[in-house]
C-alpha cells in the first residue's frame, strides 16, 4: 500500500509541473466589454472602425508581445500579429502564420500578405505597449476574418525582457475564448 501512495504523491507532483512548464494561465480571466485583463499589465482591448479592427495590446516585457487567432490545435493554423519596440523606439510589427503545433512564420514568407497597421506603440517602466489595426477581411488565406460578434480563440503570449525579435520562446502565454462584441 505504500507504494500506492507514493506513486499516487509522485503522479500529483508531475501533474502540477506539466501545468506549470506549459507556461499557460489557468487562473480566471477578466473579459469586461471590450477588454480582456490577464493578468495586471497583461491585457487586451479591441474596437470595430469601419472595415478594421483596432487592438491594443499590453504586457509587462520590454520584448515582444503577440496574440493569435482561432488555432486548429495548439498554435497550428492560427493567424497572429507579434511586435516589439526596438532600440531606435519604433515599432516592428509581422504577421505570421501557424505552420506546426508550436512554429509559425510570416504570412510573406508563405505567399501571403503583411496587412497590418501600426498605430502607436511605446516601451517604459518593463511595460511593452503595442496598438495595430487589422483589416476585417483582408482576403489573405493566413488571416482572420473579423466579424462583430462572434467569438474567437485567442492566443497571447509575451517574450522575455530584451527579446526584441520574432522568434524567442515566450515568458508567458495563455489561451482564451473572446466574444469581439462591437
Amino acid at each position: 500500500m505504500k507504494t500506492g501512495i507514493k506513486i499516487l504523491i509522485v503522479l500529483m507532483v508531475l501533474q502540477g509541473a506539466l501545468l506549470f512548464a506549459g507556461g499557460g494561465q489557468e487562473e480566471a480571466v477578466e473579459v469586461s466589454g471590450r477588454h480582456v485583463e490577464v493578468e495586471p499589465g497583461w491585457e487586451l482591448s479591441w474596437e470595430f472602425q469601419g472595415e478594421e479592427i483596432v487592438f491594443a495590446m499590453a504586457a509587462p516585457t520590454t520584448g515582444w508581445v503577440s496574440i493569435g487567432f482561432n488555432p486548429s490545435r495548439m498554435m497550428s493554423e492560427a493567424a497572429y500579429v507579434l511586435a516589439y519596440v526596438d532600440s531606435s523606439g519604433e515599432v516592428q510589427i509581422r504577421e505570421d502564420y501557424g505552420t506546426g503545433n508550436t512554429t509559425h512564420a510570416s504570412d510573406i514568407s508563405l505567399g501571403g500578405t503583411q496587412d497590418v497597421r501600426v498605430l502607436s506603440g511605446k516601451q517604459e517602466d518593463g511595460q511593452t505597449e503595442i496598438t495595430f489595426a487589422l483589416p476585417l477581411d483582408s482576403g489573405d488565406q493566413f488571416d482572420v476574418v473579423f466579424t462583430p460578434g462572434e467569438t474567437y480563440v485567442v492566443l497571447m503570449a509575451y517574450g522575455p525582457d530584451g527579446s526584441d525579435n520574432f522568434t524567442s520562446r515566450h515568458r508567458s502565454r495563455t489561451s482564451l475564448e473572446v466574444q469581439l462584441i462591437r
